[in-house]
């Protein structure tokens, strides 16, 4: 928000990942589109920042996480990475 010099306060960052979480909730939405940066607004509202920074905050939050997100994942993926290993099953016990 302080990049853009759209205001903002500590307290309008600390409600933007609420707002997530909030919009996530909502599940006839997809990706909670739209539904996110309402939410924020609204939130921004409430402890002293204009909707509108809340508003354009999570936009612009929503525009840059979307490709990063994707960057890593195609790393991920290129690598032929796995965040558990393989799971090997074991053996049979032979009767006694």
């Amino acid at each position: 928000m302080v990049g853009f010099d759209i205001g903002g306060s500590f307290e309008g960052a600390m409600v933007l990942p609420v707002a997530v979480v909030l919009a996530s909730a909502i599940g006839f939405f997809p990706a909670g589109l739209g539904a996110r940066e309402v939410i924020a607004a609204g939130l921004a509202g409430l402890v002293g920042d204009t909707a509108a920074s809340g508003a354009l905050a999570s936009g612009l939050d929503r525009l840059v996480s979307l490709p990063v997100m994707a960057l890593i994942a195609l790393a991920l993926a290129l690598t032929g990475h796995r965040l558990l290993p393989d799971v090997q099953p074991e053996p049979e016990p032979e009767p006694a």
